[in-house]
């Protein structure tokens, strides 16, 4: 009998045990939900000199309402919110407009944002494009610091088809481990160790020479030696068809657009006045957008070319876009494409300049297929006002009038 009573006397130990922590268990869990809620108050835009677009909806692809510069004060409006593809974003206030920012672009906020679910694969963030003969950089001191500009992919391997290991977030401190390979730095810090895309580092200059630029017609050039010169553009070859080596600006009768792409035929994969060509704001104004891509699937990659002469407006990667103001009153824009790290606001560009490549998957501005977006606006102070490519804005002298209807030019196609 006593060995029955104490085996009794156990299990009701167990059982007891069991309740408890069935109680404490749904108080624990609230807790940790409580923690992760941030407060609202002011922030800052932190974008290492580059344009932030405040944007309608949490997300690459939603309309955009503003731009926001380096600097500028905004009012956090609330807890992030993860987009379709895994990014985080901030809804905030700014100059009497309200909308959405990319939380890493945010800083000095009186409360952390909540940390973002991790989601079953890796967010992709983009690499840059590396040429296809990479061009051997002198190797780096090991032991030297540096730090990530943006989301980057954490790598197993010196290439951008490596297993990514984890997405750092941007101001991420790395110690460099050895010599540039491939266009990817060998790196450790938080928590792990792998290969990084050297180009989307910073504080390396004082052990890293100054890397060498490739022009798009097989030369090597180095860069201004002056750490305190502005970038100036590189001289590039013009693309085949475009008007001259050294185009003219733009005139009052002509905006003097030629096509962004070189090479092949293409397609337009959507016209005017569908899906996402469509007017939503004063600002977002797609109607007479049109969106091209090679007939023979070889897209991603191709290199992309400035459609106009004048100065750089904007640039976006998460959109993988630019504007061009051409300077008599309209600006061409160019989506989805890995803009050259050498361009940014303020720079005068040539038409046949190339200023990247075609994204293709985990790229900027990415979305469901390789193609380029071309859109030309006038130009009214804040907004902006969608025009069709025809009379002083045709391309390369072939018109496309606005012929009523949806989607149209579906399917034309050009050899530029």
């Amino acid at each position: 009998m006593r060995l029955l009573d104490g085996r009794a006397v156990r299990r009701r130990g167990w059982l007891c045990v069991v309740a408890v922590a069935l109680c404490l268990g749904p108080i624990q869990t609230t807790v940790r939900a409580q923690d992760t809620v941030p407060a609202t108050g002011s922030a800052t835009i932190v974008s290492a000199g580059a344009a932030v677009l405040l944007r309608e909806q949490p997300g690459y692809d939603a309309a955009v309402l503003a731009t926001l510069e380096d600097g500028s004060a905004i009012e956090v409006a609330g807890a992030s919110m993860m987009a379709g593809d895994g990014s985080a974003w901030l809804p905030v206030s700014a100059g009497g407009q309200s909308g959405y920012v990319p939380a890493g672009y945010i800083t000095n906020a009186a409360a952390p944002v909540a940390a973002p679910v991790v989601a079953p694969d890796p967010v992709m963030a983009p690499d840059p494009v590396v040429a296809t003969d990479p061009i051997l950089a002198a190797a780096p001191a090991a032991g030297a610091s540096a730090t990530t500009t943006t989301d980057v992919n954490l790598r197993s391997g010196p290439n951008g088809e490596a297993e990514i290991l984890q997405v750092l977030p941007p101001g991420t401190a790395l110690a460099i481990d050895g010599a540039t390979e491939n266009g990817f730095v060998p790196v450790s810090g938080s928590g792990g160790s792998g290969w990084v895309a050297a180009e989307l580092l910073a504080g390396r200059e004082a052990a890293l020479p100054p890397p060498l630029v490739a022009e798009p017609n097989g030369a090597v050039t180095p860069p201004p030696t002056e750490a305190t010169s502005p970038a100036a553009p590189s001289e590039t070859a013009p693309a085949p068809g475009a008007a001259a080596a050294e185009p003219e600006r733009a005139r009052a009768g002509s905006t003097g657009i030629v096509w962004p792409m070189a090479g092949g035929e293409w397609e337009v994969v959507q016209g005017y006045n569908n899906g996402t060509h469509t007017n939503r704001s004063s600002f977002a104004q797609y109607k007479y957008s049109l969106d091209w891509a090679r007939v023979d699937g070889n897209t991603a990659g191709q290199p992309v070319y400035a459609p106009v002469s004048g100065t750089v407006d904007w640039t976006d990667r998460g959109s993988g876009g630019m504007l061009v103001d051409a300077g008599n009153g309209y600006g061409v824009a160019v989506f989805h494409v890995t803009i050259d790290r050498g361009i940014g606001r303020g720079d005068s560009i040539e038409r046949g300049q190339q200023i990247g490549t075609v994204s293709g998957p985990g790229g900027e501005g990415y979305m469901s297929m390789a193609h380029i977006d071309m859109t030309v606006w006038q130009l009214n102070g804040r907004g902006h006002e969608a025009t069709p490519f025809s009379g002083p804005n045709a391309i390369a002298g072939q018109e496309f009038p606005d012929t009523g209807g949806g989607n149209q030019y579906m399917g034309v196609t050009v050899s530029p």
